[in-house]
């Protein structure tokens, strides 16, 4: 008899826990190891939309994330706006933007994300410390969650 009560117990614990057997609350940040648990395991469907937008819906938001390369050319001693052709994911507005980089390798050319126009597409205000028209590259990304 207490061998068959044994076993019962056994075989709940080996692989058959469900729901029902934890109460509310019952398995905290605290308790879950680091690494445990990943995107997969909270069902994000991550793509690439229509616009080249990387998305990562998590059900009650969308995260969108794009990189680039900016190519150009500015006058000496000149700044400007350099638009681009890249549109904001459809629905988002600059008060959507979360994260912004931008990476240059020349300490003369500073490059910032411009919210200048309405077209609600990509645009940077560059500046060209050199005393000559230059050439100008720069790497940037760009988040957004709606």
């Amino acid at each position: 008899l207490w061998n068959q009560r044994f076993a019962a117990i056994t075989s709940v614990i080996n692989g058959n826990i469900d729901s029902d057997n934890l109460k509310n609350n019952a398995v905290t940040r605290e308790k879950i190891a680091p690494s445990a648990v990943t995107s997969d395991k909270l069902f994000v469907n991550r793509y690439i939309d229509d616009s080249g937008w990387t998305v990562s819906d998590y059900g009650g938001y969308k995260r969108y994330t794009r990189h680039g390369v900016y190519n150009g050319t500015l006058p000496a001693h000149g700044w400007g706006i350099q638009r681009t052709d890249i549109s904001f994911p459809a629905g988002c507005d600059y008060q959507d933007i979360v994260g912004s980089f931008i990476s240059s390798n020349d300490q003369a050319i500073q490059a910032t994300f411009s919210h200048f126009g309405s077209d609600k597409k990509i645009a940077f205000a560059v500046l060209n410390s050199y005393g000559q028209a230059l050439n100008i590259n720069f790497k940037w990304s760009l988040a957004f969650e709606k």
